[in-house]
């Protein structure tokens, strides 16, 4: 993830601490209770329950599969529930993860049905997403996903921006109305590439880290293209490497999740190559040469001018993917073999 997103205080939040409140009550069930009664939820909660017969009925259809479990099942879907919430802790491998099959059997149908709708309905019920979206689009200084930094997000007088499950409701349902865990998110991040994957899973199972979208600890990413050759006439595309500093699991998550390396390949280095070398050759041609020749150390002096002028803070970086022209001009100056440099200065002599 490139850079941090931005946490909304927002009514919509509120629907997290009104089922959290919920489950707090749920620990400490008297067994006698054989049947839901709204007033096992906060009054504010309650409010809505009344006015939708069919969150009443979810939870009322939870409740009677749960207080039927064991003391030692109900004490289990309540952990589960606790630590799925505890979202960054999850992305960061510091708590116990829990998935819908690690809970009783007995209950996983009753407990999808139940936070799926209350993501469906009751959310934008308690708070309009639409207007948090608003907020969100407001208070970000850069309107580019953080998750990729190539796609723009829609203005929303135009259309809400997909939110994302980051931990994918299928797979965890218990977190699925958690506002930490719905990140707003570039289409083509949310709907072709990381669609339902499992973000603290690999494919083998295993755990793994990933960034939590609103703290980063201070977490830079640089592309590098070392290795890479530049396009000739006779291979259009070039052949572009791509790595990523520093190389650390949250950034292979990451990579792994969006595809990172094969968007930016196919998408910015060999569609934009062509398009960013001749603005290059357009403004090396403006920088004083003292009319001597376009020697290689002149190129790259050239180049040095031309990087600066790429090297912009933290935010303006991300406009027009010049953090990614930046990557590919400093590969050239640094890393590009001789017959590639002699070819640009041929160019700019024109």
């Amino acid at each position: 993830m490139l850079f941090e997103t931005v946490y909304i205080e927002h009514p919509v939040n509120l629907l997290q601490d009104y089922i959290g409140n919920f489950f707090k009550t749920l620990e400490d069930i008297d067994e006698n209770i054989k049947q839901f009664d709204v007033n096992l939820c906060d009054e504010n909660f309650r409010m809505y329950i009344n006015r939708a017969p069919k969150l009443k009925k979810h939870l009322s259809d939870f409740f009677k599969v749960f207080i039927k479990l064991t003391s030692e099942e109900r004490k289990h879907v309540c952990n589960a529930f606790c630590c799925c919430n505890k979202i960054q802790d999850q992305v960061e491998n510091n708590e116990a993860c829990f998935i819908l099959s690690d809970l009783p059997a007995k209950i996983r149908k009753a407990t999808k049905q139940l936070f799926v709708y209350m993501y469906e309905t009751t959310l934008n019920s308690v708070g309009h997403i639409k207007d948090h979206y608003q907020n969100f689009h407001e208070a970000i200084p850069l309107k580019v996903c953080p998750f990729c930094g190539i796609e723009k997000f829609l203005h929303y007088e135009d259309y809400k921006q997909d939110y994302d499950h980051y931990l994918c409701k299928d797979i965890y349902p218990l977190a699925a109305v958690n506002m930490q865990n719905l990140i707003p998110m570039g289409r083509d991040c949310n709907s072709i590439y990381k669609k339902k994957k499992d973000v603290l899973h690999k494919e083998d199972g295993s755990r793994r880290k990933a960034f939590y979208p609103f703290q980063l600890n201070g977490t830079s990413i640089e592309v590098k293209l070392n290795g890479s050759s530049c396009p000739t006439v006779n291979n259009r595309k070039g052949n572009w490497y791509i790595s990523f500093v520093p190389d650390i699991e949250e950034v292979h998550t990451w990579d792994d999740i969006f595809q990172i390396r094969n968007r930016y390949r196919k998408y910015i280095f060999e569609e934009e190559y062509d398009s960013w070398l001749t603005r290059f050759i357009k403004t090396a041609r403006n920088f004083s040469n003292n009319n001597g020749p376009w020697t290689e150390e002149a190129v790259k002096m050239a180049l040095d001018k031309y990087i600066n002028t790429l090297d912009q803070d933290d935010i303006t970086k991300y406009h027009d993917n010049t953090f990614l022209e930046n990557s590919l001009f400093r590969f050239i100056r640094d890393e590009a073999d001789s017959k590639t440099i002699k070819a640009i200065a041929k160019m700019i002599m024109g």
